[in-house]
């Protein structure tokens, strides 16, 4: 019974917390007031242990303060299983504020103790596995899921571990998840299809649905569509059956995705569903991802009002899950930050106290004069060297952000270091040009400050979408505005990076010109390029020194922005390699490139 419960808090709550209760003030000074009044070690590890799990939710630094006096007094106590469940409780401490490496460096140290005991590691495996799928480190996380998955099957088959039914289901469907994300699509059917099957012959329904939707995906992503469907409504009727509304959403969306190509009016209905199942509970990637699918559809249709009335709320949805994120992000470093001041108290505690024991050795009579004089001068200086400092810092923040303005933070960071910064190759970068189609007849009909705010408007907003996929704005010449991605830090997701920001470029003019054109104005038309490969970056000059990129790649992809269309994002042969599999792409044919000889061209539609 123990074990199951413990394989449903990992799968289902995925490490979320230690306590899922809010203990009132009371709680926490009654158990402050035992402890003060007990000298048993047994008791005391008992009541810090208590004092963990009641801070977890109110003071992440006082958790597991307490956590690591009950593990001192484990550790004194000579007790190894208590020792082993406090760094366990540590471990989910740190995997809720986003520290999964150190959850991960508690977990090993109870790995150890296992080993000492000879005790069932298979638990902790499964901890470790989920704290580096968490990291994104697949790699390793598919290595400690099949180590728990095997440890748990050999105990089952020499009889030293007793048979649990969701282990029996758990283990093989972790994997199988694990291997989809890793796109080893045919160790994950095999995983899938296992744990399906020991799904069948038990009572667990939210696992069959989870199961059943993760067939689904593994089918579809096989091209095997029927199967596919039929996987996801089996997990639909469960989920209705059992009234599980999260994996209902799921197989809702997944089912809306399916058939988004093929069956629009079926896709938006299915969408509709998990946005609205997803609006009750506040289930905000759900409810961003349902909007995503019917922004892209209606857009399909010519549904433009609605198209854009589901991108705001996907936009609105996406705000309240990056805002989530950031409530972590900050209990984390508030966290990070009470422990160094918890760390400084201490150093100054002791400072202060070799301080007194040495003024004790001196005579305070004798230099009594001369010890307030001094103090005087000191402080006098240091008020002096405050401000000074003040003054320095602000000039030198001032500098810094004007010098960040003009150049990437790595060029930046290199120029101030060496008065220099040298040119770099990069092998592989996107660049994406824009083009205003009609600026000449903008220019005609608007007066200068006119036409010189409609282009600040829009590259304001440029500014601001490429800034949020990571991509570097190199300059604009009237008109033409010009970015790169992968650059100045190398990255593998350029290509895909510069492609959402040109679609999303695309879909903010398209809006313009939709709301313009109801005011009966004037309005740009845009063209959009782009292409991948090598470029050569550095400074260019000496005075009023400026960021730029050059080669083939930047002509290349100038020669895409003047071979598109209006409201089109046309890219490049060697780009739609790298971005297939993502985006909906329509080929266009060829053109002619100097010393390149023909290069096709794609014009992506929209995100698959």
């Amino acid at each position: 019974m123990k074990k199951s419960f413990l394989f449903l808090f990992f799968f289902i709550w995925s490490l979320s917390s230690i306590s899922q209760y809010n203990p009132t003030p009371h709680t926490i000074d009654s158990l402050t007031q035992l402890l003060s009044n007990t000298k048993d070690d047994s008791t005391k590890y008992e009541l810090f242990y208590q004092l963990g799990l009641a801070n977890a939710s109110v003071n992440v630094n006082k958790s597991t303060q307490h956590f690591n006096d009950a593990l001192e007094t484990a550790k004194q106590l000579k007790d190894k299983e208590r020792m082993m469940n406090v760094l366990i409780a540590l471990s989910f401490t740190y995997s809720g504020i986003g520290e999964s490496a150190k959850a991960i460096e508690m977990l090993q140290q109870v790995l150890r103790y296992k080993e000492e005991t000879k005790s069932d590691p298979s638990m902790a495996l499964a901890f470790i596995s989920q704290n580096y799928e968490a990291q994104g480190d697949y790699t390793n996380a598919i290595s400690y899921a099949r180590k728990s998955f095997f440890t748990y099957e050999q105990g089952v088959k020499d009889k030293t571990l007793p048979f649990d039914p969701v282990g029996d289901i758990a283990g093989p469907m972790k994997m199988g998840i694990i291997f989809e994300k890793m796109n080893l699509l045919d160790s994950a059917f095999y995983y899938g299809q296992m744990s399906y099957q020991r799904v069948l012959k038990s009572t667990e329904p939210y696992f069959f649905c989870q199961i059943c939707n993760l067939l689904g995906t593994i089918n579809s992503r096989l091209n095997k569509p029927d199967e596919a469907l039929h996987f996801y409504h089996l997990a639909l009727a469960k989920a209705i059956e059992v009234n599980f509304p999260v994996p209902l959403q799921e197989s809702q969306l997944a089912i809306a995705n399916f058939y988004k190509t093929n069956k629009p009016d079926s896709a938006i209905q299915y969408a509709l569903q998990a946005y609205e199942g997803a609006e009750k509970l506040k289930g905000f990637n759900t409810m961003r991802d349902a909007a995503l699918l019917l922004r892209t559809v209606y857009k399909k249709q010519g549904a433009y009002a609605k198209a854009l009335f589901y991108n705001d709320l996907s936009v609105a949805a996406r705000d309240s899950v990056t805002g989530a994120d950031k409530i972590r992000e900050v209990q984390n470093l508030t966290f990070k930050e009470e422990r160094r001041q918890d760390k400084i108290q201490q150093e100054l505690a002791a400072d202060k106290v070799a301080y007194q024991t040495k003024i004790k050795i001196y005579s305070l009579l004798a230099f009594l004069g001369v010890a307030l004089l001094l103090a005087f001068i000191l402080y006098r200086n240091n008020q002096q060297q405050k401000k000074a400092n003040k003054i320095i810092f602000e000039e030198k923040r001032r500098s810094d952000e004007l010098l960040l303005n003009i150049l990437p933070a790595e060029t930046a960071e290199e120029l101030k270091a060496t008065g220099t910064a040298k040119a770099k190759g990069f092998e592989e970068v996107t660049v994406l040009f824009t083009d205003f189609k009609n600026f000449t007849l903008m220019s005609e009909q608007l007066s200068a400050q006119e036409l010189v705010n409609e282009i600040n408007y829009c590259y304001s907003a440029f500014d601001n979408i490429i800034t949020k996929y990571g991509i570097e704005k190199i300059k604009t010449i009237g008109d033409s505005y010009m970015c790169a991605g992968g650059l100045p830090v190398e990255n593998t997701t350029n290509a895909e990076d510069a492609i959402k920001a040109a679609i999303e470029i695309r879909d903010f003019m398209l809006a313009e010109k939709q709301k313009r054109e109801v005011e009966g104005k004037i309005f740009f038309e845009i063209r959009i390029g782009l292409h991948t490969g090598p470029v050569v970056a550095g400074i260019v000059g000496i005075k009023k020194f400026a960021y730029d990129i050059w080669g083939d790649t930047v002509n290349i992809a100038s020669r895409m922005e003047s071979s598109g269309g209006e409201g089109k994002v046309n890219i490049s042969g060697v780009t739609y390699k790298f971005v297939k599999d993502k985006f909906d792409c329509t080929y266009r044919g060829k053109i002619q490139a100097k010393n390149k000889g023909e290069i096709d061209m794609y014009f992506v539609e929209d995100l698959n």
